[in-house]
């Protein structure tokens, strides 16, 4: 992922172990990268990064 992204490895250490967030337009790009290298991950990715969030907002 880091080297699909262009970023040093430890970036994606910080945000695996939420020492960081990645800002929205990463998340993005990361979900990009991710379905490159395996649309299941990307899947995985996008719903535990962003499903909260639309399932509240569908239930408001």
């Amino acid at each position: 992922l880091a080297v699909t992204l262009k970023v040093d490895r430890s970036v994606v250490f910080h945000w695996f172990h939420e020492n960081r967030d990645p800002s929205a337009e990463t998340v993005v790009q990361i979900a990009e990268a991710l379905h490159s290298l395996n649309p299941d991950a990307a899947a995985e990715f996008i719903r535990l990064y962003v499903g909260d969030f639309l399932k509240s907002d569908q239930e408001g």
